[in-house]
């Protein structure tokens, strides 16, 4: 019967060669495909996701002298930025040259990569709370983070069209599950911060929106209390971190173990 895979020797042959011959090895490129799934399917969608609802969370808890949710969202976009960074590295040292094939998949991943080198400067730098130009980095971090992860969910769309990479064609739909259950997790928690938010008749500031100002000025009383259906959040954010990983941990073993035929 037909193959339904064609493999490559690792160099040039003879037809005449009677000596075995083996496939160029494809581990780093599945390395770059694994180490960008765990950076921006499931690092970076926790550090977005709790940098967004948990900011009136486990308040007075802190790590380093720093609240919680921002240390634990600190940690999952500097995993970001260093599994990036690798994977970026081993597809280049693996190909030595740009991608020849007729696919958008190199040019945003580079993007994607740019973004997420100039995400942590852009935090290094950023006003003090009160200062004039403090709205100014809240947008422009917003954006550049968000705009980030989402090109990274379409380049890995993109990601499952190439040749080299051998990805069966119901990889998408694990993605298409992801997606969908990463924008419900979403609509839940802003729908919840919304109901929170008029059952204290305060202006808490449960996702980052909400001080968009920079004017630092929250009271004494919003600033020592978590804001109302804590306990909630936090077994949403239990679910999210299963889910997430599961999707993370099927996409990678997919990616590590193609190609898979059925």
């Amino acid at each position: 019967g037909k193959h339904n895979t064609a493999e490559a020797s690792s160099s040039k042959s003879y037809l005449s060669d009677t000596g075995k011959v083996e496939g160029a090895s494809k581990l780093l490129i599945r390395l770059h495909g694994a180490f960008m799934l765990a950076a921006w399917i499931g690092t970076a969608s926790l550090g977005t996701f709790l940098a967004r609802y948990y900011r009136k969370t486990w308040v007075g808890k802190t790590i380093c002298g720093k609240d919680l949710w921002f240390a634990w969202h600190r940690f999952f976009m500097i995993c970001t930025w260093a599994l990036t960074s690798v994977a970026f590295i081993l597809i280049f040292v693996e190909l030595k040259a740009w991608s020849q094939e007729s696919n958008p998949h190199a040019i945003l991943g580079t993007i994607v990569t740019v973004l997420c080198f100039l995400q942590p400067i852009g935090a290094y730098f950023r006003p003090h709370p009160g200062t004039p130009k403090r709205p100014i980095f809240n947008w422009v971090h917003w954006f550049g983070g968000n705009a980030a992860h989402i090109i990274s969910i379409v380049t890995i769309f993109f990601a499952a069209k190439l040749g080299k990479a051998d990805l069966p064609e119901w990889f998408d739909w694990i993605l298409v599950g992801f997606v969908a259950f990463h924008v419900i997790m979403h609509l839940v928690l802003s729908i919840l911060g919304c109901v929170a938010e008029n059952s204290s008749n305060q202006r808490i500031s449960s996702f980052p929106m909400k001080d968009m100002s920079g004017s630092g000025k929250i009271s004494e009383h919003m600033v020592n209390v978590d804001a109302p259906y804590s306990f909630a959040r936090k077994l949403l954010l239990g679910l999210y971190l299963l889910v997430c990983g599961g999707f993370t941990a099927a996409l990678i073993v997919v990616t590590v173990l193609a190609p898979i035929v059925t």
